[in-house]
């Protein structure tokens, strides 16, 4: 028995131990949608490579074929032939080879096939970053919701605190039923707060849950939103490192690849295609419905066979023009990205360091709303203060806890913003 308990004195942490980010991501990459869908596109695109690439080995085939034939003859062959039907027996086994030389668009297509696969690996890594980055946000939104809830219960008791106060005070007939009355109701304005924030809570860990594909029950997520500055990293170089990793980039570049790739095709479309073949066959012929072994003979072939295409109909021309277009658009699509991916480094570097600075005058503002908060008690206490400066002070001290909270999720979710801008794998930043 003892030892029965003492297992379970062991077990029983881990089996309670909360959700933390590393498993939330873990999750979250395992589960989601996105993330099985951009893996299997890539095992696709890999088996489309390799497929395209068995075209370029030999292509083997063993044939065979046994016929019998009989043909009923008309009277005047039956006259000559002295029957009425004639018999045909023919058995054939062999194999037939064949050996692609030359083909400009089985080399362009193959190549195409390669590009597409080394998109795919870069757009499995697209994917990962953005799902890490969801799950960061997702994660620290419960992290914040449950935040703000205890501070609402927390001004809710400060304000019952002095509520109580107040009613001594007043029993004493040292304060007005005006103040009271006051102090009441500063607490009844409170309690719906406590009721939304718990709300919150509940919908923050709903959306984590189905975030990452959680199933196994009520989810605990416990700790607090914790903030370090990161390290300092100037506009230029974030943007010089930015425009040279990103993965978004590399997956235009390909694609643009590809689309050169296409056009080089159509353009080289009137080259032949050579192709070598080779076979032999084993066969059979007999002219009654049984073969002997003097009725078994034996074939050998090989050879080299091309095609030259000349005229499609001017098929080709509109398609290589189309194709010229579909570069040309590629092409514009990698530039405009760029653009717009120093314009992302800009914001988020300039908003980072926003909520670095907003996030100091947050915590000096905490500071002396609790030190404000300290002094309007004290002097109502001692009939040197009002109730409305107790109330003030009470309403100032939350709401700057809030934003405090606020501010430091703000500077978090910034950083990562920033990393995710230059081009960072955020699986390495927990």
């Amino acid at each position: 028995m003892k030892r029965f308990l003492l297992i379970w004195v062991l077990i029983l942490p881990i089996l309670l131990q909360a959700l933390t980010i590393e498993d939330a991501i873990n999750m979250a990459l395992e589960n989601n949608p996105d993330m099985q869908t951009s893996r299997n596109e890539k095992k696709i695109a890999y088996s489309d490579y390799r497929g395209t690439k068995g075209i370029l080995y030999p292509q083997i085939d063993a044939v065979g074929e046994f016929k019998q034939t009989t043909t009923l003859l008309s009277d005047n062959q039956t006259a000559m032939y002295g029957t009425d039907e004639q018999k045909e027996t023919s058995l054939a086994a062999g194999i037939q080879a064949s050996q692609i030389l030359f083909s400009s668009s089985v080399f362009l297509g193959l190549r195409a096939a390669k590009v597409y696969t080394n998109l795919q690996d870069v757009n499995v890594s697209v994917t990962e970053n953005n799902i890490v980055f969801g799950t960061y946000e997702a994660y620290y939104n419960v992290l914040l919701a449950q935040e703000l809830y205890a501070t609402q219960q927390e001004a809710l008791e400060v304000a019952r605190r002095h509520y109580r106060q107040v009613q001594v005070m007043y029993e004493q007939e040292l304060v007005s039923e005006y103040d009271m009355l006051n102090a009441e109701l500063a607490v009844s304005r409170l309690e719906p707060d406590v009721t939304d924030a718990e709300k919150a809570v509940a919908l923050a860990t709903k959306n984590l849950e189905d975030y990452i594909g959680w199933t196994d029950g009520e989810m605990s997520v416990e700790g607090a939103i914790e903030f370090t500055e990161g390290e300092l990293i100037e506009l230029s170089n974030a943007i010089a490192t930015g425009t040279e990793t990103r993965d978004e980039l590399q997956v235009l570049a390909l694609s643009r690849e590809m689309q050169e790739i296409n056009y080089k095709n159509e353009s080289l479309y009137f080259l032949p295609n050579l192709q070598a073949s080779a076979g032999y066959t084993h066969y059979g012929l007999s002219d009654d419905y049984g073969i002997e072994g003097e009725d078994f003979g034996d074939t050998y072939n090989w050879g080299v066979s091309f095609q030259w295409p000349i005229f499609k109909g001017l098929t080709n021309h509109h398609e290589k023009r189309s194709a010229k277009y579909q570069y040309k658009n590629a092409v514009i699509a990698e530039n405009d990205l760029k653009n717009k991916v120093e314009l992302e480094i800009t914001n988020a570097h300039k908003s980072y360091q926003a909520s670095i600075q907003k996030l100091a005058t947050e915590e000096k503002n905490v500071s002396l709303a609790q030190r404000a908060l300290r002094i309007a008690e004290t002097r109502y206490q001692n009939k040197l203060g009002t109730q409305l400066e107790v109330s003030d002070a009470q309403l100032t001290w939350k709401s700057t806890k809030i934003s405090h909270l606020n501010a430091m999720y703000e500077a978090k979710i910034n950083w990562l913003s920033l990393l995710k801008a230059i081009g960072r794998d955020l699986s390495k930043e927990m």
